[in-house]
């Protein structure tokens, strides 16, 4: 069973570094899948729980509160593209109770077009 600091690769190039309890993920790590997602931060019980920050393969990311493997309280979702949402997690999605959401567009590089407030429904 692992135990303490440590490093372990698995067979499908998976990598974990970090904290062990018992055999799973606990305390501070990080954890590089072999799709190209990088999470760092606090796990409990093998799963993300406490503050971290997941950089998807896509280039989207995601820093803030989580709770049991799912995004949870407040948190910051960095799209590829440069949109931000701020706010309220639940269960792993977006709520709009207290949302704010900064558009970036490519196309008018003008100070006046490149950011919106909203409190429109997301599905992050």
């Amino acid at each position: 069973m692992r135990e303490g600091q440590g490093k372990y690769t698995y067979a499908d190039d998976d990598i974990y570094e970090g904290k062990w309890l018992d055999g799973e993920y606990s305390g501070t790590g990080k954890f590089i899948s072999a799709s190209g997602d990088i999470y760092e931060g606090k796990w409990l019980d093998g799963e993300r729980s406490g503050i971290g920050k997941l950089i998807y393969a896509s280039g989207d990311i995601y820093e803030g509160k989580w709770l049991k493997g799912m995004r949870e309280g407040q948190g910051k979702y960095t799209y590829a593209n440069g949109d931000i949402y701020e706010g309220e997690f639940k269960n792993g999605t977006s709520t709009t109770t207290t949302a704010r959401i900064t558009t970036t567009s490519l196309s008018s590089p003008s100070p006046s077009s490149s950011s919106s407030s909203s409190s429109s429904s997301s599905s992050l």
